[in-house]
């Protein structure tokens, strides 16, 4: 080769320049988002020890029979896969097969880290008002033994497979609890509503169970957070019927399920629409979700 033809000395030095400051610009942001999750990681950890007294430190486990009492209350009106939260550690003890099937993330080692990268980083304030808002209306707000008789439901954008946001609906309950009274387990199932709801209206609700007041559709994001009793306008047979909509069942599946016939099932969903000025099945399934009737 003639001298000539090879490079200069400078072009060559501002080549490598290029290359080293490409690969230390892509390190620096790596970094820093990688630190900013840890912060958001850390942020979420304080927000929860911040009620220690109320955390069973003594492992307790879960049979498959209080996963399912507990599945029982919750309705899964899309795509959807579980989780088991330990409130002692603030790590994930188990989450089912479809999590890899919707997310895309491995069932062996998805941490809490991996789990918030996935979140809109524009929604990660609001889960975090969310979860400071929950803490403080089950452990000040309520009597200790009625903890476990609410579910806990807020909505945020969360990154599936594909890369896609999506809007996800979580649903949490206590699963378990020590002889004090101190949390152990939190089932918790998220589900793709994004069928349903085209927007989020960022509004957290506390379903009550067994007999227990609702405070639904609460502002997180006002200054303000006096938490209200919110009275569900549907009685608990038309909640039974939506749910079972929103399940996907006809007339005819309904009225086999809960032993009533079909006329009495067109009756209760007309009754149904009308009361919440719903246009149809479709809008009164959403507008029940967003506002946390079912």
């Amino acid at each position: 080769m003639h001298t000539d033809q090879l490079p200069s000395l400078k072009l060559l030095s501002i080549t490598i320049f290029s290359y080293y400051s490409a690969g230390h610009n892509h390190y620096e942001r790596v970094t820093k988002s990688h630190l900013k999750m840890k912060n958001r990681t850390l942020e979420m950890k304080r927000i929860w020890a911040q009620h220690d007294e109320h955390r069973a430190f003594m492992p307790l486990y879960a049979t498959r029979q209080m996963i399912d009492k507990r599945l029982a209350t919750i309705l899964c009106p899309g795509p959807s896969y579980y989780y088991i939260f330990n409130f002692a550690n603030f790590k994930f003890d188990f989450f089912s097969q479809e999590l890899e099937e919707l997310m895309g993330l491995s069932l062996d080692t998805t941490t809490l880290d991996t789990f918030l990268s996935c979140i809109h980083q524009d929604d990660l304030d609001f889960m975090e008002r969310c979860e400071t808002m929950a803490g403080n209306f089950l452990f000040t707000s309520i009597l200790k033994a009625h903890i476990p008789d609410y579910k806990v439901c807020y909505s945020y954008r969360m990154k599936d497979k594909e890369g896609t946001y999506r809007l996800i609906l979580q649903q949490s309950v206590v699963m378990s609890m020590d002889i004090e009274g101190r949390i152990s387990k939190v089932l918790g199932v998220h589900t793709m509503v994004d069928h349903l709801m085209e927007k989020n209206n960022y509004k957290i609700s506390f379903v009550g169970l067994n007999g227990q007041p609702s405070y639904l559709a609460q502002g997180v994001l006002e200054e303000q957070q006096d938490i209200q009793v919110v009275k569900n306008p549907l009685s608990n047979r038309e909640v039974q019927i939506v749910r079972l909509l929103a399940d996907g069942d006809s007339t005819k599946d309904i009225a086999k399920l809960i032993n009533i016939t079909e006329n009495t099932v067109n009756v209760h969903r007309q009754n149904i629409l009308k009361k919440t000025t719903c246009k149809n099945v479709a809008h009164l399934v959403a507008v029940s979700i967003r506002s946390g009737w079912i």
